[in-house]
């Protein structure tokens, strides 16, 4: 009876070891799908290669197992794989063009939409904010054409004082935006936040400036502009800034102190030629003004303003409704002008939107008043302010109390 019972326990083990052979090869087999493909050896037993085309692992895959999806900020946990990159960190997109930022508990959040040069951002694109120290605080890649978000943008926290997470709180922020495409990165010079139409709960509509608040969901639109872009004039008089790197004089050039650095002025012939390069027929104007009382009419021998500059503002009068195309791109924040005490006609390349005192707070103190074309005006620490907003489009007039630089970036 004990060699019948040792016969059966012999077969019975051999049978086992066949069973598991037989399952050992039947996972060599690999497994392949539209997603991944595992072409190595043993799954269960790690070791075998993993690859699709956003990653290659050279470790053990995972047990095949139905275990659920679980997740967190970096990775997803899908059944039968213990580590997969979630979609929008890649994308096929391949390596991101900003590092992830330090994460912490205190946290803002961005999300709207996102055009490059009036076409709504591809994917792969990115957006990133930066505090005032341009410190890497919140990144996002765009995985749905024309939308970025969730944004996550994170602050530092006062609980590790020697520690910097991210933004203090109200600190000035600083989109910059990648064009996968192209392999370009756009700074705020060529960046436009701007207020949507609507707020989509959470979020609430996004009021400049764009400053770090915890527990904020801003729903805040982001344009790319290339060039210097369009100026809409009507036919009547109108007051506009020239906030661009390029401009145009006739005869002898300008002093460098009389515009805008970082720019670059070209010559012609007659004013009224730079007139019709940015889209002005002689037809459609009758007359521009300039700084300091300085008048161009077309085919007038008794003309005294002989240049279009970088940084300042000109006055004109249309005989019909017209579009000029600004040359050169926006002026960096950080450009300045020489400004002498007392009135000044000038341009306004800051972020749009702004408040007066938000926008001119680089001169604060050395400035009275501000006038637009439309009459309304901004005293500091008036009640009875009607000018409201700084735009770049518009031109002003500032009244300083000294000689001053004026820029609008303090940094």
């Amino acid at each position: 009876m004990k060699s019948t019972g040792y016969r059966w326990n012999l077969i019975l083990t051999i049978t086992m070891m066949v069973l598991l052979i037989s399952a050992g090869i039947t996972f060599a087999a690999g497994q392949f799908s539209a997603n991944y493909a595992v072409d190595m050896d043993v799954i269960s037993g790690g070791g075998g290669e993993g690859s699709s085309t956003n990653y290659d692992t050279e470790h053990t895959t995972g047990q095949s197992t139905a275990i659920g999806v679980s997740s967190s900020s970096s990775y997803n946990n899908y059944a039968g794989f213990w580590y997969a990159f979630n979609d929008t960190e890649t994308g096929g997109c391949g390596t991101p063009h900003w590092n992830k930022p330090d994460a912490s508990n205190i946290q803002m959040h961005l999300a709207g939409n996102l055009v490059i040069d009036s076409v709504n951002a591809d994917t792969c694109d990115e957006v990133a904010v930066f505090d005032s120290g341009d410190q890497l605080v919140g990144t996002y890649r765009v995985d749905m054409e024309g939308l970025y978000g969730d944004l996550v943008v994170y602050g530092d926290s006062p609980q590790t004082p020697d520690t910097d997470e991210g933004a203090p709180a109200g600190d000035n922020l600083t989109v910059k935006v990648w064009d996968a495409s192209s392999q370009t990165e756009y700074t705020k010079s060529n960046i436009r936040l701007q207020t949507p139409v609507n707020g989509l709960p959470p979020y609430v509509q996004y009021q400049p400036p764009l400053a770090f608040n915890a527990n904020q969901f801003i729903f805040m639109d982001i344009e790319v502009i290339l060039g210097c872009g369009e100026i809409s004039l009507y036919s009547e008089w109108n007051f506009f800034g020239w906030p661009c790197n390029a401009g145009y004089y006739e005869g002898t050039e300008p002093q460098q102190n009389e515009y805008a650095s970082g720019s670059t002025l070209t010559k012609v012939d007659n004013l009224g030629d730079a007139l019709i390069e940015i889209g002005l027929s002689q037809e459609s104007y009758l007359v521009v003004v300039g700084p300091n009382g300085k008048v161009y009419v077309p085919d007038s021998p008794f003309n005294t303003l002989k240049s279009l500059l970088p940084g300042l503002a000109y006055w004109i009068y249309m005989s019909e409704d017209g579009k000029i195309t600004m040359p050169g791109n926006i002026l960096e924040p950080s450009s300045s002008l020489s400004l002498t005490s007392g009135w000044m006609q000038i341009g306004y390349w800051g972020e749009d939107g702004l408040s007066p005192e938000d926008a001119f707070r680089c001169i604060d103190g050395q400035y009275d008043v501000v006038v637009n074309g439309k009459g309304n005006v901004y005293v500091p620490n008036s009640p009875f302010n009607t000018l409201k907003s700084i735009y770049q489009v518009e031109g002003y007039y500032i009244h300083t109390t000294s000689a001053v630089t004026l820029k609008y970036d303090c940094q």
